[in-house]
């Protein structure tokens, strides 16, 4: 089944903003896990004044939270199932889709 030309640019382009919001979750998700640990060798330092363990606490969520936000937004389109690991796909591994020009 062939996709119409405009359709396959609406999902090119519904795909290029959910691998922008999928990137930058990836960068919080990295600097959330680097605040864990190095915040695990510098106990006496806090950036926000909360105290160490609440800050690595909310660090955990949030990277937590970041990482499960990628499983749900890492998705097809077209077929909304989750596209796998590669950082950039030019088709959809379940339905050929194109993703990329």
């Amino acid at each position: 089944m062939a996709i119409k030309p405009d359709k396959q640019k609406q999902l090119i382009e519904t795909f290029t903003k959910r691998r922008l919001m999928v990137n930058i979750m990836i960068y919080v998700a990295l600097f959330c896990f680097a605040f864990i640990f190095t915040s695990r060798f510098i106990q006496d330092v806090s950036l926000t004044g909360l105290g160490n363990s609440v800050e690595v606490g909310l660090a955990l969520g949030i990277f937590t939270g970041a990482i499960i936000g990628i499983f749900i937004y890492w998705r097809c389109p077209n077929c909304k199932k989750f596209i796998g690991i590669k950082p950039k796909p030019k088709t959809c591994p379940h339905c050929s889709v194109k993703l990329q020009n």
